[in-house]
């Protein structure tokens, strides 16, 4: 005598499973979508021009200038011996920042970035921010103290922008 064995999952119960799956999956996108224009819009682009005074925390930040420099020109202003760190072009931004708080704060540069257009041209390059600025020890500003610092960045195409934050407001500071 034979015996057969029935394998798998029959017909309605498949089309069951696959119009759960169905329905899961639909929840899921739905729910993304309703936390990502809803409960966390996009943030609007605050864009400032050279001269304009950005606010930032409890800060006053005004972009006054920007040089570009080679590597070979930077070796030879600060007699490097190595420009293994050094990118083939670096611009160099004057920032004045007054504190506009209550209580000494200590500025954080290195959350800034450097954009051209849509590419992120990434961070402050920190050789070159001391040796820029020497006499600062640190970014820590007393209520209504001001300062200009010097704030370097690799140079990757034309057009660029100092990022100063991108949520929940996006700020824009233009260089040149």
């Amino acid at each position: 005598m034979e015996s057969r064995i029935k394998t798998g999952i029959r017909k309605p119960d498949k089309t069951i499973c696959l119009a759960f799956l169905v329905l899961v999956s639909l929840v899921i996108l739905f729910r993304i979508a309703y936390v990502n224009l809803v409960e966390y819009p996009t943030s609007a682009a605050c864009t400032y021009a050279l001269n304009e005074t950005a606010a930032y925390r409890s800060f006053e930040l005004t972009v006054t200038g920007s040089t570009v420099y080679s590597a070979d020109e930077l070796q030879e202003l600060f007699d490097m011996a190595d420009s293994a760190y050094l990118d083939e072009r670096e611009i160099v931004l004057s920032v004045h920042v007054r504190d506009t708080g209550d209580e000494a704060k200590r500025l954080d540069v290195s959350s800034f970035a450097m954009e051209y257009g849509y590419l992120s041209g990434g961070g402050i390059n920190p050789d070159l921010f001391y040796s820029f600025n020497p006499d600062l020890s640190d970014l820590t500003f007393e209520p209504g103290e001001e300062q200009d610092i010097f704030l370097p960045y690799p140079l990757l195409a034309e057009n660029p922008h100092l990022v100063l934050s991108l949520y929940p407001q996006k700020i824009i500071m233009n260089v040149e």
